[in-house]
């Protein structure tokens, strides 16, 4: 009878550590989006199981891997726009879902004013606009456009006085790596503004 041979295998914590980290970044990856508008730069939105459930510092080995692979990698992302136009009083909201190949994380947050500029109607009259983009189709962005309208439209993003300029809206590698570290909450819809959402307002979609 054979006699089964004892095989010791060391166990390497520093490896142990980084698949942990690895494997925290690929799940929060399928998980996370991110949202921005005239009066916001783009910030993460999802994908935060693991700040509630690792450590500090695994905390920010996951979010340095994350955010080095959002900036870095291309990948296709799929985004959701609203676009605001004013005429009187009325305001206009027009939405539009697309896939953007080859993005990376820095042609929103170095570049965003460039696809506002690329998808919006240079004819009528420009008020503002929000984005929620993500580098999955995890997300029904169809099934989300009226919760997502709603959710903007009273976010403040009706006072003029808030709307930041191209330069405000840029987000480096560092701000973000931040941003995903520090984030704890889900989208704001109760930010404090002085001009209210209109009663009514035209709300169109496009794809």
């Amino acid at each position: 009878m054979a006699t089964p041979k004892k095989r010791n295998k060391k166990y390497n914590r520093v490896k142990s550590l980084d698949g942990i980290a690895l494997s925290g970044a690929q799940n929060a990856l399928n998980r996370i989006a991110f949202v921005g508008s005239s009066i916001r730069p783009l910030a993460p939105y999802g994908g935060r199981s693991f700040q509630l459930t690792s450590s500090g510092n695994m905390r920010i080995a996951v979010a340095e891997i994350l955010t080095s692979s959002l900036f870095e990698e291309a990948r296709d992302w799929r985004a959701w726009i609203l676009h605001l136009y004013q005429e009187g009083e009325a305001i206009t909201a027009e939405s539009m879902t697309l896939t953007l190949p080859e993005y990376t994380l820095a042609d929103f947050t170095e570049h965003a004013d460039l696809l506002i500029a690329q998808t919006r109607d240079e004819e009528q009259n420009y008020y503002g606009y929000a984005i929620f983009a993500a580098p999955s189709d995890k997300f029904d962005l169809e099934a989300m456009d009226e919760a997502l309208t709603e959710n903007f439209m009273h976010s403040g993003i009706l006072d003029k006085s808030q709307h930041l300029s191209p330069e405000e809206h840029k987000v480096d590698k560092a701000l973000m790596l931040a941003k995903i570290v520090g984030y704890q909450t889900k989208f704001d819809i109760n930010r404090k503004h002085s001009v209210e959402m209109p009663d009514s307002y035209v709300k169109t979609h496009e794809e």
